[in-house]
């Protein structure tokens, strides 16, 4: 574009600071505005988080308040049920302390209270509790008049506090309201409270507060820091904070940067930053950048004209010197002006000066040697490469290699070579015995006549070690014999073999044999001494996972490292001892003709729970023993240690710490049974258990009204029926840890219809083993405490059996489920069991008709039992619920005798939670 270099120069520059200003300019707006939104964002989310802690620690202690309030109340109801005033009267001195300490512990606003339902005995009383001094010297509030709360809502008090949770049956957040403690102070509270029932009535609200001062002030103080507008939301939405309307709309407006997080209680926090504001620290920068750039580039332009002055003038002449020289570069004549110069030009003429001398000379000299030259170079350098390429090779093989003459003297070792044998590569003057690789007469006799020698020989390294090693050696003729060898050090492999070998058969905590070598064992000493007793012992620890839990894992590892040190100390030398399982030990014994067997394991289960002393504190355990005879309990290893086994099981089922002898009769269990229950204890780790819902179908209105929960067990890629594992596991008390399970997938999707406003019941089978040994009871206050929702949304499923087999200590489990508000339903219902009494003496809703009394209709049942039962429960006015409905003409048969609640295949089968509730929303599109 520009045959003049001065004005490329001056071109150029000016271009490169135009280019360099537009590109920092928008890489500064690109990525300073990310920057910017990010700071700020992450500044919103650690302002807010910080915010939300500050927060739920207030809620937190706001619900542990009324959870303490709420538990000492149903306590006290529990054991002194009241009839008239004066017992409420003594239930309110009885609550005065605890309201008392848990108004004083309460950091946010010091306040704990109690409003009891002037309704139930036409009697108003309340406590109502305030650290108003600030130095825990607490008030009471006087009793409200009854018509207080007959009066409802008003103007100057929405009494929210009170209405609120009656309304919703549940915990309620009030909005911020005034309240006038007795020391005249007026203070804005926010109010968690709750509704307390007894016997199916209101009995009592109770309550704690949120100081509303404080909740303004820290939603502030967080602005501040933030350098952004904070805010804050109730459960509808409504800005709680800031209380101007116009600003807290401009808060939310496509200028804002927002960040949110939600409350335990509903509640909405959140930071809302102008972009406007963010990004003028940018706009005021670029603004100077573009200051600096344009003074930048008429300085530029300034250096560069004085620069294209003081170069090129002298350049255009040299240029011209070398090209009137016509490429002789010896033939340059330059200037003497131009060499006399002390700067750069001056030195370029000047060398070149110099280099048209000295071409002069050699030009001719090298005109004559290049041609031999440049044949010489291309063959050394073929062959060179052809060598670096065969060294490199050599030196960097796995395997040592070396080259000897026809008399064993070493022409050639790479680095393998040395770092195997240990000799030093400076000293090549060796024959290869004295290297380290020792060849017998025979070995060298095999080379000659052969020519190959191959195979694994022991040699001995510098230092007398001996090692095995893979050898390879061939002869090699040319003009004179030589041989060529590759060896490989497999001391290694030889290592891992062992090791390998060693973990196949040996336990690595306690060096014992394993199961595998136990059994192989036994059958050796089985088959030799065929004439012999022997007794086959299994030990197991009890409730090592239990203790695990509590003492830790390296606890764990010294107790099983001493116990298994105990049974070598006490055990004769001769006898069989291994680590059959994690927590179980085999002994394999013969029997002496004279020898007691329940003596001797007596003894040794009494040297075995001695106290185990763990990490400096002493430990007690028990044992469970099972054992086994031959030949009159098995002539094999396998017979023999299943039939312990089988021992062992029954010992741990009937209560541990025992020492059983196999019998016959302990075969009731059946060898699939047996395999099964081994399963089923991992079942619950393994992931394994799950859970299927089968709906209840309202007829008249089709909707869903309630969901059945079905256990289901997969193992091994293969579906278990219930029938099959849920027996065993009543039978092993395993039914305890999967009911509790069962139970908590249930909470949890009855939490979830609560949250969607869906009005259906979870119904849960509860086995007699969890009413038996009142676990259920424990597991469901437990639950209650993480999930949220009416108990009514609950409902528990009892055979008619369980009703006989456990009545006593059936009724007071059931009748305080059905006093939290869960509801209780008899499955099966008609199968034999129970009488008219016990629908009398036991509160339930519903009773299910076994599926027995329907499946044949009308083929070979006219249903005249399905309608008996449905009378009775009208006469009972007791809601009825059929199950197995599988046709049409079934369905037909209950609507028409007024039985309005199936469940069955005909409308679904078992559905999992997902499929669930896309059944749930495809019935009521279908029903709009």
């Amino acid at each position: 574009m520009f045959k003049n270099l001065k004005m490329q120069i001056l071109f150029l520059f000016l271009l490169i600071s135009v280019i360099s200003l537009i590109l920092f300019g928008a890489f500064t707006q690109y990525f300073g505005s990310r920057l910017l939104t990010a700071s700020t964002l992450e500044r919103s989310e650690f302002a807010v988080l910080a915010m939300k802690h500050e927060f739920e620690k207030g809620i937190d202690e706001s619900y542990k308040v009324i959870n303490v309030l709420e538990f000492t109340l149903l306590d006290y109801l529990k054991n002194n049920p009241p009839k008239d005033k004066d017992d409420i009267d003594l239930l309110m001195d009885w609550l005065e302390p605890t309201i008392r300490q848990q108004a004083q512990s309460q950091n946010q606003s010091k306040t704990a209270y109690i409003y009891m339902n002037p309704e139930l005995y036409n009697y108003a009383i309340d406590i109502y509790y305030a650290d108003q001094d600030g130095n825990g010297i607490v008030t009471r509030q006087s009793t409200l008049p009854n018509d207080y709360f007959a009066s409802g809502p008003n103007a100057l008090d929405d009494k929210s506090w009170w209405f609120g949770p009656i309304e919703t049956q549940g915990d309620f957040w009030t909005q911020p309201y005034d309240w006038v403690l007795d020391n005249g102070e007026t203070i804005r509270f926010i109010s968690i409270t709750r509704p307390i029932y007894y016997e199916g009535e209101l009995f009592a609200v109770i309550g704690t507060d949120l100081a509303y001062e404080i909740i303004e002030k820290r939603v502030q103080d967080y602005a501040e820091y933030n350098l952004g507008t904070s805010f804050l939301l109730n459960t509808q939405g409504e800005t709680m904070i800031p209380n101007n309307s116009l600003i807290s709309r401009e808060l939310f407006d496509e200028d804002h940067l927002l960040f949110t997080s939600e409350l335990s209680n509903g509640w909405t926090l959140g930071m809302s930053t102008s972009k406007k504001q963010i990004y003028a620290p940018l706009w005021r920068f670029q603004q100077l950048l573009l200051i600096i750039g344009l003074a930048v580039m008429l300085c530029v332009s300034i250096l560069s004209l004085w620069f294209s002055k003081s170069v090129t003038a002298p350049l255009k002449l040299i240029e011209h010197v070398i090209n009137t020289a016509q490429g002789n570069l010896y033939a340059i004549d330059l200037p003497e002006s131009l060499g006399k110069r002390k700067d750069e030009i001056g030195a370029l003429a000047r060398a070149l000066d110099q280099m048209n001398r000295q071409l002069q000379t050699d030009l001719m000299t090298i005109e004559f040697k290049n041609l031999a030259l440049n044949k010489e170079q291309s063959k050394r350098k073929n062959i060179e490469t052809r060598l670096q390429l065969i060294t490199k090779t050599l030196e960097h093989s796995d395997n040592g290699i070396f080259i000897t003459d026809e008399n064993y003297r070493i022409l050639y070792t790479n680095k393998t070579f040395h770092s195997i044998t240990g000799y030093q590569d400076q000293n090549l003057d060796l024959d290869l015995l004295t290297a380290g690789i020792h060849l017998t007469d025979k070995q060298k006799h095999i080379l000659t006549t052969k020519g190959l020698l191959q195979g694994e020989f022991e040699q001995k390294r510098l230092g007398d070690m001996l090692y095995p090693m893979q050898l390879y050696i061939t002869r090699i003729v040319d003009e004179a014999t030589y041989y060529l060898g590759l060896f490989k050090d497999i001391s290694e492999q030889k290592i891992k073999d062992q090791h390998l070998n060693y973990l196949r058969f040996y336990d690595f905590a306690t060096q014992l044999p394993n199961k595998v070598l136990f059994q192989e064992k036994i059958d050796v000493l089985l088959q030799t001494n065929t004439e012999s007793s022997y007794v086959c012992l299994l030990i197991n620890i009890d409730n090592f996972r239990i203790l695990n839990g509590l003492i830790g894992t390296e606890a764990c590892d010294q107790l099983i490292k001493q116990f298994s040190d105990r049974l070598l100390q006490y055990e004769h030398p001769h006898d069989l001892i291994a680590r059959t399982e994690g927590d179980e030990f085999g002994v394999f014994y013969q029997l002496d003709l004279d020898e007691i067997i329940l003596n001797h394991l007596t003894f040794l289960k009494r040297h075995l729970t001695k106290p185990y002393l763990l990490n400096d504190e002493l430990h007690y355990i028990t044992v469970s023993f099972g054992f086994s005879c031959s030949p009159e309990n098995g002539a094999t290893a396998e017979k023999l240690h299943k039939n312990a086994s089988i021992a062992l099981n029954h010992a741990k089922n009937n209560g541990k710490n025992q020492i059983v002898k196999y019998e016959d009769a302990f075969e009731s269990i059946s060898a699939e049974n047996y395999e099964l229950l081994k399963h089923m204890r991992f079942a619950l780790e393994q992931n394994e258990l799950y859970l299927h819902f089968q709906p209840q179908i309202n007829v008249h209105s089709k909707h869903v009204v309630g969901v059945e929960a079905l256990l289901r067990w997969k193992h091994n890629d293969q579906l278990i029926s219930p029938a099959q594992f849920i027996p065993l596991a009543e039978q092993t008390r395993l039914i305890i840890p999967i009911g509790e399970f069962v139970l908590k997938e249930a909470f949890k999707l009855a939490e979830d219809f609560y949250k969607s406003n869906t009005s259906i019941v979870v119904a849960v089978n509860i086995s007699a083993v969890q009413l038996k040994w009142d676990f259920l009871f424990a597991q469901v206050m437990r639950l209650k405490q993480v999930y949220t929702f009416p108990n009514a949304f609950i409902e528990f499923e009892v055979t008619e059996s369980l009703l006989i087999t456990n009545e006593d200590e059936a009724i007071d489990v059931i009748k305080e489920l059905k006093r939290m508000g869960f509801l209780i339903t008899i499955d099966d219902f008609g199968t034999g069991y129970a009488s008219l009494s016990y629908l009398k003496r036991f509160p339930f809703e519903r009773i299910k008709i076994d599926r027995n009394f329907i499946k044949d209709y009308p083929q070979t049942d006219d249903g005249s039992i399905a309608k008996l039962i449905i009378n009775l429960a009208k006469n009972l006015n007791i809601e009825i619920v059929a199950e197995g409905i599988e046709t049409l003409d079934q369905l037909e048969f209950l609507k028409q005798h007024d039985c309005n609640i199936i469940q069955g295949f005909y409308f679904s089968k078992p559905l999992s939670k997902e499929d669930l509730f896309a059944y749930i929303h495809k019935l009521s599109l279908s029903n709009t």
